[in-house]
């Protein structure tokens, strides 16, 4: 028999011997000389009774830890002989459980039965019955002196027997349960900490082949690195970029393009050769075709690269809903191979002269007269399939970055970008129709005043789960080597309008390279980050920034701002999210307290982990629940 099946045996023997023993005890109650042995028998009555709370528990315990279903463990517990003692399924998940240990565990259980066979033996009991008794009373006499004079022999040494095994047991269970949550705890779930990872060498992967890329003299140039609420699973590595490209003494350009990082390179195709769809010569079959793609790019992509494509220039009845999902749901869902190199054909664009107003605006008071708006990124709806074919494009490594953004850029592929190891498609972001040049400027998240433009909780929130998801994103990478504040959080600036859909963050490439920092540094710098996302989810939890807070003049120093003053706020204003937004406490209150039991270190994964569980995943969470 299995240690198992004896364990069932042990747990029905307990309540028979209790029983008894009761009945003993009942019987002799009348005989005038037991009061000598009542103390001693009671003693074992109560001392088997324990043994036998003890033994269940520890049982117990065990079942529970294997899963075993609430209904059927009453009848585990309830019945020895249930047909489940005797289920292989069983034995196997406590030969997982024991390892090595499994061999004491039969051992101890064995034992345990054959004291529990003498026990009965001692108390006359045969198949479950007491013989003796069906003599009658007149065996009274003689039954309690036979058991006077073999428990000084043996009833006290088999329960103490009992009771030593009964504790063996119990600590050989306990010793594998916390050794079982040590190892789990060993082996942390760090599947979102390692998507992270990923996504962080692509994005400075990307940096270091641009900063390969200038060989001009007019630095530096700026890049602008959209944000994004990023998809994963089998991911791709595209990020969207804008650079601003002098046109003359006037006029900065900006051009836009995703850089995509290629899978892998084939005999057929070569090391210069980008695979793209072969489209007909119709402008109807191309429309159709960037339709397709830019369908299977959304669905299926695990970097989801939104193609910003300008709106149309009619004005807008209403705003469309930006399609939205989690990062968690691509995760499990994402059907994408990931193997081909998505391109779409584009032209670069400038500002109509005029641009008609929506009928929905904001104004902003102060400085800044911008009209706010939001100006979603079109996206394609499905067309029907148009049969393509692929063809491979000979590309050549861009040297000279700005050189080619000065030029014309006709081609669906412009060429390939290389930090030493990896190769990055250049590729210009597509536009319906003939476009014109447009000119390069931003504004920051900390000059859009949020109490005066009066976004709705819906594009508040979706922006911080961009911010929060972004953080995770590109934190140790060089595009965030500043602290991650709204002063360095930027939105494109079309003429009085705001694009606020679209967060950047913008780097200066200069002809030195950026200084590494200490490890105290990089602490410290964690630390800050997580402070900081806190204090612009408090911003967009409220819908106005922190400088306007009547709690944030009592951390003034002599009227002025210090450098703990945001921080001190934060903390004290936090208390009153529950009343704002309920769901948003805990998870700004986690990136102020940091109430992690990892050091905070981006760079371990386990940390990294935990702030997506704490504050990623909620926040995505919330969003999809309030709005679906």
């Amino acid at each position: 028999m299995s240690g198992i099946e004896i364990a069932g045996l042990v747990l029905g023997g307990f309540p028979l011997l209790i029983s008894t023993a009761e009945h003993y005890r009942e019987g002799f109650e009348p005989l005038a000389k037991w009061y000598k042995f009542r103390t001693q028998f009671i003693a074992f009555i109560d001392a088997v009774d324990i043994q036998k709370q003890l033994f269940n528990l520890t049982l117990e315990c065990f079942l529970r830890s294997i899963d075993i279903e609430e209904d059927e463990l009453e009848k585990f517990m309830d019945n020895g002989e249930y047909e489940g003692w005797q289920r292989p399924k069983l034995f196997q998940r406590l030969r997982t459980r024991l390892g090595p240990s499994l061999e004491v565990f039969k051992s101890t259980m064995k034992t345990m039965n054959g004291l529990m066979h003498e026990l009965e033996a001692l108390l006359l009991i045969k198949d479950g019955q007491v013989e003796w008794l069906k003599e009658g009373s007149s065996r009274m006499d003689y039954q309690m002196y036979r058991l006077r004079h073999s428990f000084s022999k043996k009833g006290t040494r088999a329960v103490d027997s009992l009771k030593a095994h009964n504790d063996t047991l119990r600590h050989l269970l306990d010793s594998t349960e916390k050794l079982s949550g040590l190892k789990a705890k060993g082996k942390k779930d760090t599947t979102w900490a390692n998507v992270f990872e990923a996504i962080r060498k692509h994005a400075s992967s990307v940096h270091a082949a641009l900063s390969a890329s200038w060989s001009c003299k007019c630095a530096p140039h700026t890049a602008s690195l959209r944000l994004e609420q990023r998809k994963t699973g089998d991911w791709d590595s595209s990020f969207s970029l804008a650079f601003g490209v002098p046109q003359d003494t006037h006029t900065i350009v900006r051009r836009e393009v995703t850089i995509k990082a290629r899978k892998r390179t084939t005999a057929e195709t070569g090391l210069n050769a980008c695979v793209i769809p072969l489209k007909s010569d119709t402008s109807d079959n191309i429309q159709a075709g960037l339709n397709g793609l830019r369908q299977k790019f959304q669905q299926g992509s695990t970097s989801q690269i939104k193609v910003a494509s300008r709106p149309p220039r009619s004005t807008p009845t209403s705003t469309p809903s930006s399609s939205y999902s989690t990062l968690k749901s691509l995760f499990r869902n994402s059907s994408s191979n990931g193997t081909g190199c998505l391109i779409e054909e584009s032209r670069i664009r400038t500002l109509p002269t005029k641009w008609p107003r929506p009928q929905k605006q904001t104004r902003f008071d102060g400085p800044i007269d911008l009209r706010v708006q939001m100006i979603p990124a079109v996206l394609a709806t499905p067309a029907p399939h148009v049969p393509q074919t692929v063809q491979n494009i000979q590309l050549s490594e861009i040297k000279d970055l700005c050189a080619m953004f000065r030029g014309p850029v006709d081609s669906q592929c412009i060429g390939y970008l290389c930090d030493g190891d990896q190769l990055h498609d250049v590729l210009p972001l597509p536009v319906p129709g003939p476009g014109l040049s447009e000119n390069e400027t931003y504004i920051s998240l900390s000059d859009i005043k949020l109490d005066v433009c009066q976004l709705s909780t819906q594009k508040r929130i979706k922006l911080a789960t961009i911010l929060a998801s972004s953080l995770l994103q590109l934190q140790t990478t060089p595009w965030l080597v500043g602290s991650f504040e709204k002063k360095n959080i930027f939105f494109y600036r079309r003429g009085q309008e705001v694009c606020l859909d679209h967060p950047y963050v913008r780097y200066a490439f200069m002809p030195t390279s950026p200084t590494s920092r200490s490890e105290p540094e990089l602490r410290l710098a964690t630390r800050t980050s997580l402070d900081n996302l806190g204090i612009l989810l408090l911003e967009l939890c409220f819908g106005k920034p922190i400088e306007t807070t009547t709690i944030r003049e009592r951390y003034l120093v002599n009227g002025k701002p210090h450098q703990g003053t945001d921080y001190m706020t934060a903390r004290e204003w936090v208390d009153s999210v529950w009343e704002e937004e309920p769901k948003l406490e805990s998870i700004i209150k986690t990136c102020l307290f940091h109430p992690f039991e990892e050091k905070p270190d981006w760079r371990n994964k386990l940390f990294t982990q935990a702030v997506y569980a704490s504050v990623v995943e909620p926040l995505d969470d919330y969003f999809v629940t309030k709005w679906p």
